[in-house]
């Protein structure tokens, strides 16, 4: 919502993607919020800061596993 926002508050009437990453992209630093989680905000690859990500999976015997092995970053 904070991203869309962000680009509503241009005068824009309508949404697209690359509007949205660009509304995304502005909070960072300072511009950041406090959400439910702690504070939100974002690097300048898109990448949420400080915040873990938990990956789970459903194993082939029916157990719920934690991922172990990810890489990678988020992107916008």
């Amino acid at each position: 919502m904070r991203g869309a926002d962000n680009v509503l508050k241009t005068g824009k009437k309508q949404l697209t993607p690359e509007d949205l990453k660009t509304g995304l992209s502005q909070i960072s630093g300072s511009n950041g919020f406090q959400g439910v989680s702690g504070q939100i905000a974002f690097d300048s690859h898109g990448d949420p800061v400080d915040k873990a990500v938990v990956v789970l999976h459903v194993s082939d015997e029916g157990f719920i596993r934690m991922e172990k092995d990810i890489e990678g970053r988020f992107k916008l």
